[in-house]
């Protein structure tokens, strides 16, 4: 098997997993909606957001990796709050 082909068929499998977690944080973002929406709380919480970004960077020890994964995170916090309005709606 050439290398760059064992590269691939490793993304392939790292993607499927992402997918299944990316759906399942999904799933508990509906969840939040709910819960939010029967509290009368507003979808948008810059203070967590501020928080989850600086926890999920500090997963990683490499430094170059920190940037890369904060936009990550926010793009995953901007799905999840797109989520929470449709469902709120």
């Amino acid at each position: 098997m050439d290398e760059l082909k064992k590269y691939r068929e490793m993304i392939d499998r790292l993607d499927k997993e992402l997918v299944d977690l990316f759906i399942e944080r999904m799933n508990v973002v509906t969840g939040i909606a709910d819960y939010k929406k029967n509290k009368g709380l507003p979808i948008y919480d810059q203070n967590r957001e501020k928080a989850v970004i600086e926890k999920v960077k500090s997963y990683t020890t490499d430094d170059s990796m920190k940037e890369p994964v904060a936009r990550l995170y926010t793009s995953i916090m901007e799905i999840s709050k797109d989520i929470q309005n449709a469902r709120n709606k």
